[in-house]
């Protein structure tokens, strides 16, 4: 069975103040009707790692598929068609 979510080797690196922060090497897969999660420490990588996944930030290096095809592209289109709108503020509540 393939997974629906497969993370290989999926590094980080921030240069902040000529300090070097990682979340480095994180790896795992999500099969169909599995239910995910991260737990750790905090500065573990956890919030790095799901925001790699949704595509706010681009890894260093590594890899991240969804559903058998590269996450970047797919997920980023679909978050353009949502942040792409002419809607101001206050509109946003009356929908």
């Amino acid at each position: 069975m393939e997974p629906i979510i497969e993370v290989k080797n999926l590094v980080k690196v921030f240069h902040s103040r000529g300090k070097k922060i990682t979340a480095v090497n994180v790896s795992f897969n999500v099969f169909k009707g599995e239910i995910f999660g991260m737990i750790g420490p905090n500065g573990a990588g956890k919030s790095t790692t799901f925001s790699m996944l949704t595509t706010l930030i681009k890894p260093t290096s590594g890899s991240i598929k969804v559903a058998w095809k590269m996450a970047i592209l797919k997920i980023r289109l679909m978050m353009d068609s949502v942040f792409q709108t002419q809607i101001e503020g206050r509109g946003h509540i009356d929908i």
